[in-house]
């Protein structure tokens, strides 16, 4: 589908509408090739946009290759002719109103900003070798153990050489939303990468400040544990990809 206006529209007003709740899972995904395609490697991939954020890739910020747009870039709404893929959960309609349209700077009003005091969020980022993807994992009290409207993005992967994504039901997700209770469960996560060399998980965001509450990665092969704190943020976890 893609926005028909001659100007952008709110993401979230185009989430909430009532026929697109009922025809849709509420997660739309972009194609953001961030001009950093160089030679064979294909930089680009599908960036996942819903009501608690924006994950994917492909932009990697610690080798300086920037591109023309990076994730953070994404600002709440889907600009002019923008095209994108929606899941549709029954047949029926997408509907695009003009109300939904958006004029001059919608910085304050972006949902992307509003603060949710009962929410626990972790962004994690998978970088190397020029390439990078993200995911987020949010514990909120609105969610449930199964996938819920506009939180829940399942992955679209459109890399080839790389796929981050958190797993819940055997099912990969760019962007994954739990009940508070799993607050002392174990999440998994898992990659995939094609490329030789060493990457690096650091911590993309963290908003888990209240009640003294800590996230940790565990590495279930050497059975290391690492608290996602500022200190993990600078130095990171370095992975060896040997491939043959």
């Amino acid at each position: 589908v893609a926005n028909p206006f001659a100007a952008p529209i709110s993401a979230a007003d185009f989430f909430s509408n009532s026929i697109n709740t009922a025809t849709s899972t509420g997660t739309a995904y972009l194609w953001n090739d961030a001009g950093v395609n160089v030679g064979g490697l294909r930089g680009g991939d599908y960036i996942s946009v819903n009501s608690l954020g924006v994950a994917g890739g492909p932009v990697d910020p610690g080798t300086g290759v920037a591109g023309s747009k990076s994730v953070s870039d994404f600002d709440g709404n889907f600009n002019a002719m923008q095209g994108f893929f929606l899941e549709a959960t029954t047949a029926g309609n997408i509907v695009f109103e003009g109300a939904m349209q958006v004029l001059g700077d919608n910085g304050d009003d972006s949902f992307f900003r509003k603060s949710v005091p009962d929410r626990k969020l972790v962004k994690l980022a998978l970088s190397g070798n020029g390439l990078y993807n993200d995911i987020i994992v949010v514990l909120d009290s609105e969610a449930t153990e199964n996938d819920d409207y506009s939180m829940d993005a399942k992955k679209f992967a459109g890399n080839e050489n790389i796929s981050f994504y958190s797993i819940n039901n055997d099912v990969e997700y760019s962007i994954q939303a739990l009940p508070l209770r799993f607050i002392e469960e174990e999440i998994p996560i898992g990659f995939q990468l094609e490329l030789s060399g060493e990457y690096k998980i650091s911590v993309a965001g963290l908003e888990i400040q209240s009640d003294g509450i800590a996230a940790f990665l565990i590495d279930n092969h050497t059975g290391e544990s690492f608290d996602l704190s500022e200190d993990f943020n600078l130095m990171g976890y370095h992975i060896q990809s040997i491939l043959s």
